[in-house]
């Protein structure tokens, strides 16, 4: 089982929250946005993991 934490910093945080407006047209803050942006890492997972992401809250950090 993968346990390892994945920290993100806020420029990829924000990039994510701006993403995820672009192309979903989901305004999320940037803490929601943290999943999407460790997605964007070269993270070394096993092949059979499942990703979840749940985006909750509302925010304008992805609009501006």
């Amino acid at each position: 089982m993968w346990t390892d934490l994945v920290l993100v910093d806020d420029p990829a945080m924000l990039e994510a929250a701006r993403w995820l407006w672009r192309e979903c047209g989901i305004a999320a803050e940037m803490a929601a946005a943290a999943t999407v942006a460790a997605l964007e890492l070269d993270l070394d997972l096993p092949p059979d993991a499942k990703i979840c992401c749940v985006l909750c809250g509302a925010g304008r950090d992805g609009l501006e």
